[in-house]
């Protein structure tokens, strides 16, 4: 007993050394039956292989002419498919010969799209005066001759978002960025155009409006994210509550310190929490102050506390209304909408029908 007492340290450590011996002699044991049961499984399958390669199995002219039929009508329909994509969804704009014309046409439809806005009422920030075309509208010098197909095929596209925002019925428009500038991303067939808007809109709207670019008919859009900035604008309601409740809490902490707001000896606090001198109201309430009483009324009898709306005429004040006790504001916030317009490729297009018209003549010799 001495022994185990004395050296319990050592034999707690040894006891530990042992159960981890055995544990990872149970976890080898287990890992070693997997690795025959994957080495026994590959080598089932090596011998597999290996009596094909002897047997000199082929594939049978059936399976051959099967398998190019199936590819043939898997080509057949992607490449429909993308025509009826191309020809459903086109992005329709006509191309200046010179440059010169194309500055001259720039600027009009610009000026265009700014009446239209304004024929609409549809404010805009002076960001977006030249919507996105801000340095080719203001240069002196014309564009280049190779950049005019991208400059009126984006033309194009900021017509369309600012139709739909008219459509939608937005409250005004911030900002409007083509965050790749005259760049689009080439997936291949097709390409996209990111555009990006801030507005100003009541909820609905903004849900409108991401409703008419996401179901265009015409023109494919894919919604890609949106960030809402809602700010908290309080009614005279709400800041009478803010108000009062300021100036209760500042009350209750100077009552706590000692001495009340602006008390003087023989004042006293009513029960509406006026101040109140030599048994007279200090300040008026709801309802008919104390100076305005009739002779012999000095202070309000008992059970007249809820007449506070009851006017001097005798009319009796109407209820208000659920939305004149709104706290906050009915809500016009802010978004920041992301949008990429698909744009298949035209060269695409023709090249296929080339190509149809080819095969068409060829079956006809």
């Amino acid at each position: 007993m001495d022994l185990l007492k004395n050296n319990w340290g050592f034999w707690l450590i040894t006891l530990i050394c042992v159960i981890a011996i055995l544990t990872a002699g149970v976890f080898c044991f287990s890992a070693a039956g997997k690795l025959n049961v994957q080495r026994s499984e590959s080598t089932k399958q090596m011998a597999d292989f290996e009596g094909v390669a002897k047997k000199n199995i082929k594939l049978s002219e059936e399976n051959i002419t099967i398998a190019e039929s199936n590819q043939q009508i898997a080509e057949a329909g992607v490449k429909q498919m993308k025509q009826d994509l191309t020809k459903r969804f086109q992005l329709n704009y006509t191309v200046p010969e010179t440059s010169i014309e194309a500055l001259r046409t720039l600027k009009e439809e610009l000026a265009k799209m700014r009446a239209f806005l304004e024929e609409k009422n549809l404010e805009y920030s002076q960001k977006c005066e030249y919507f996105t075309f801000d340095s080719i509208a203001r240069a002196t010098q014309p564009p280049n001759k190779e950049d005019l197909d991208s400059i009126f095929r984006h033309l194009a596209a900021i017509k369309i978002v600012l139709e739909n925002c008219v459509k939608a019925d937005i409250d005004s428009l911030v900002d409007i960025a083509r965050p790749m500038g005259f760049l689009e991303q080439d997936e291949g067939s097709y390409k996209y155009l990111p555009i990006e808007l801030t507005i100003v809109s009541k909820p609905a709207a903004a849900q409108k409006l991401i409703n008419l670019m996401s179901k265009a008919d015409k023109n494919l859009f894919f919604f890609k994210y949106f960030e809402l900035i809602a700010d908290d604008k309080t009614t005279e309601v709400g800041k009478d509550i803010k108000d009062t409740a300021i100036s209760g809490s500042s009350a209750a902490d100077m009552g706590n310190r000692g001495g009340g707001v602006g008390m003087e000896p023989g004042m006293e606090m009513d029960m509406g929490g006026g101040a109140a001198v030599g048994g007279r109201r200090g300040r008026r309430g709801r309802g008919r102050g104390n100076d305005d009483m009739a002779p012999g009324m000095d202070m309000m009898e008992p059970g007249m506390a809820g007449m506070g709306n009851r006017r001097d005429n005798n009319l009796v004040e109407l209820p208000q209304k659920r939305q004149e006790l709104l706290v906050y504001e009915p809500k016009s916030t802010k978004w920041v909408l992301r949008f990429d317009m698909i744009l298949f490729n035209r060269e695409e297009e023709k090249a296929e029908e080339g190509e149809g018209t080819e095969e068409t003549e060829d079956n006809a010799d």
